[in-house]
């Protein structure tokens, strides 16, 4: 999974990594200040430009940012519970849109050694999964979040292993997107309390996949 980073993988947008720099920077600051007048108004303004795109931009701050200081690791999970609202907004509006494009930025986050930021990636993951037992009609900002990157539905169970990038982009079936995030909801309470849990996970579900496969093809 190579980092979020809004906008720079959009070939129809003009304005460029400068312009994500100031989001992000605007951004810090707001979550920063002491003032709460201001904070509001910041993010208020920043949230209101960016519309559909803070997602992916919220992604961008909690898998760039190294949280290399009590800053930057308050600050992902500040973007990570930012990024449930905008999520639980979804749920009520039960528009069909299919967030799977942002569950392996999540799963960076379940690997955080900061507890808040795993707790809030896990309630991100609990609305993702919400919304993908409604009907999807479209995939949340694929080209953005994938550039050129071309992929096809495939009847599979993702390998998110976020050490590891593949050619050609596969992403899943609307079935295998209910079962791959039930299986990660029903064991957070792992996630939350061991940021090393989510590699034991997969390998579980893959065994527990394959032991299925096999009887099927009995």
């Amino acid at each position: 999974m190579h980092t979020l980073t809004l906008f720079e993988a959009s070939t129809q947008d003009t304005r460029g990594p400068d312009y994500v720099a100031l989001m992000r920077a605007v951004y810090n600051l707001a979550n920063r200040s002491s003032f709460l007048v201001l904070t509001s108004s910041l993010l208020r303004t920043l949230f209101l430009n960016l519309k559909s795109d803070a997602l992916v931009f919220l992604a961008g701050i909690w898998t760039r940012e190294p949280p290399m200081s009590a800053d930057n690791s308050s600050l992902h999970e500040i973007a990570l519970r930012h990024a449930a609202a905008f999520l639980e907004a979804h749920v009520l509006e039960d528009d069909g849109v299919d967030f799977q494009t942002i569950v392996p930025a999540l799963l960076i986050a379940l690997q955080s050694a900061i507890g808040g930021a795993r707790k809030a990636a896990v309630e991100c993951l609990n609305r993702i999964r919400l919304i993908s037992e409604k009907r999807l009609k479209n995939v949340y900002k694929f080209d953005m979040v994938y550039g050129d990157a071309k992929g096809a539905y495939i009847k599979t169970i993702m390998t998110m292993d976020t050490h590891y990038v593949i050619d050609t982009l596969q992403y899943l079936e609307q079935g295998d997107l209910k079962h791959y995030l039930g299986y990660l909801v029903a064991n957070q309470h792992h996630f939350i309390h061991d940021p090393t849990y989510l590699r034991v996970a997969h390998a579980e579900h893959l065994n527990l996949v394959q032991s299925d496969r096999k009887k099927d093809a009995r």
